[in-house]
């Protein structure tokens, strides 16, 4: 995992994941071995804060990304949609 998110693969599985591909499978299960220390912190900031409103911008922006699934509620997800839609349709008025 990148500092930013972005998901790196290496070592095998390219057989794995060809075949997932041809056969159009939405997911495929990882190992994560190692994070970025910046992503990790990441990480920590969700685990350790109370509440959404107290994480930071960066934090806050990645919500959604699969790797953070086991540590964002799912009700800090759904608060984080609901404000980005809120804030797309104010810019669109």
């Amino acid at each position: 995992m990148h500092r930013n998110g972005q998901l790196a693969k290496c070592g095998s599985g390219n057989h794995r994941l060809s075949i997932a591909k041809l056969t159009d499978v939405d997911e495929i299960p990882v190992l994560v071995r190692v994070r970025h220390a910046d992503w990790q912190a990441i990480r920590d900031e969700i685990r350790e804060t109370d509440s959404p409103d107290e994480l930071s911008d960066r934090a806050r922006r990645n919500l959604s990304h699969p790797d953070l699934a086991d540590v964002v509620p799912d009700d800090w997800r759904a608060t984080e949609e609901r404000r980005v839609d809120a804030e797309l349709t104010q810019s669109n008025q």
